[in-house]
Formats: structure tokens, sequence, C-alpha cells
């Protein structure tokens, strides 16, 4: 994506967070600007930026020095060793390893994966959101910007809302597609993915992990299995 597109799109953002009233601040990519690329076949979108305040060392637009999984400090403890951060990483080396791609895993992260906000404004919960309606609505307007402009095979998610909206943006209005549940070890959660047949001949995969930071499923044996056959699935092409 060019800087004039890209600057434009948080520009949007920025316009909208005051518009809608909120006053927490935002964040769009967790990486840095040149995973929003047409070459980034692989994303990771989360729901929104949580927490009561903005930290001052965190970047609004995305983060230059590398991928914030792995070198910003969250909470209390030292940088990229927050227990979601952990979790992520785990996923992302699951990934580097499937397409091997030569990199290490954090070259993978900062350079091959999309890690963005679907909401890019912070909320202490979901359910806070000002003006939740509109808020979704404009964010679903922004990721259909930039899905029309993107090349992504396989969208990852933590939680029911983004997963809903990105099979809404990139499944359904497509018709042709396949939706799937695999156990994930862990009780009754399981794993889901819905699997695009597009038009151009493309076959892009929305999947969802139950919420990382409470599911710590690549910590838990029971869970290996499972995520196999689950990462099988959705890496296959």
């Amino acid at each position: 994506m060019d800087k004039e597109t890209f600057d434009s799109i948080c520009s949007d953002i920025e316009t909208s967070y005051a518009e809608l009233g909120h006053t927490l601040g935002w964040r769009f990519l967790m990486g840095p600007q040149a995973t929003l690329s047409d070459k980034t076949k692989l994303a990771l979108i989360t729901l929104n930026p949580g927490g009561h305040v903005e930290p001052p060392d965190h970047p609004r637009k995305s983060v230059e020095n590398g991928n914030a999984y792995f070198v910003e400090q969250w909470r209390n403890t030292p940088a990229g060793q927050d227990p979601l951060q952990v979790q992520v990483q785990a996923l992302m080396a699951e990934f580097q390893e499937r397409l091997n791609n030569g990199y290490s895993v954090r070259q993978f992260a900062d350079t091959s994966i999309l890690c963005a906000y679907f909401i890019p404004f912070r909320s202490p919960r979901f359910q806070d959101l000002p003006r939740k309606h509109e808020t979704l609505a404009f964010a679903k307007k922004l990721w259909r910007q930039i899905l029309s402009i993107l090349s992504l095979n396989c969208i990852i998610t933590i939680d029911r809302e983004t997963f809903s909206a990105m099979e809404e943006l990139v499944i359904l209005r497509n018709g042709n597609f396949e939706r799937k549940a695999f156990e994930s070890g862990w009780g009754n959660y399981c794993f889901e993915a819905s699997r695009c047949y597009a038009a151009d001949g493309r076959t892009v995969t929305v999947a969802r992990f139950p919420h990382l930071s409470t599911f710590k499923v690549f910590s838990r044996s029971a869970c290996r299995p499972h995520i196999q056959t689950f990462l099988d699935y959705v890496t296959a092409t």
C-alpha cells in the first residue's frame, strides 16, 4: 500500500475517533507499515486495543521497530512476555514453520504478517465502546476498503466479533464457502474456520481461536494435536 493511501486511512481513523466520541486513544497496526501490502498473505486481526489509558510509548499508526507482540512491554511484564504476547508468538511460530520461508519467527512477524485491530479505538471492554453500532459500522467500512486492496489468503482472529465481521466481509459476500468447527482439546471450546473459494481462483480462510489471553492453548499439551489438525486445514491451499 502506498504512503498516500496509508496516511488517508489513518486520517479517517483519527477523524472518526473524534466524531464518535472516543477518548482513550487508538491503534491501527501492531507491526511495520510495510506489512500492509498486497504481498502479505497472512493477517492476525484482533478486536480492539484494551485498557483505560493510552500508553505514551505505543504508537498509533504502526510499530516500525518490530512487531508489538515481541517488542512492547505490556502491563508489568518484560517486553514480549505478557501471556497474550507469548501465545501469539507461539501461533506465529507455527505459521513460520509451515510456510518455511527461511525467516526466524521474529523476522517472519516483522515482515510477513499483517497484525492489526479490527476496531482501532481503545476501550476497557468491548461493551464500553462509545456509540458501538456506529463504531462497528466504521470498522467494517475501514476493513472493506483495506481488504479490497490486499490479497490475503488467511485471516486469524481470536474473538467472535472479529471473526464474524471478517467472515461477512471476505466469505459470505462471495457465496461459495464452507464453514468447519474443530475440537480444541479445551473442554467444549472449538476452533472454527470459514473458507471462501473466490471467483479469481484464490482460496481465503478466516479462522478463529478462543481468545488466547484466556485460553492459552499453545501452552496446553492436550491442545497440541488439535492445533496441528486445525492449522493443517487453515494453511492448506
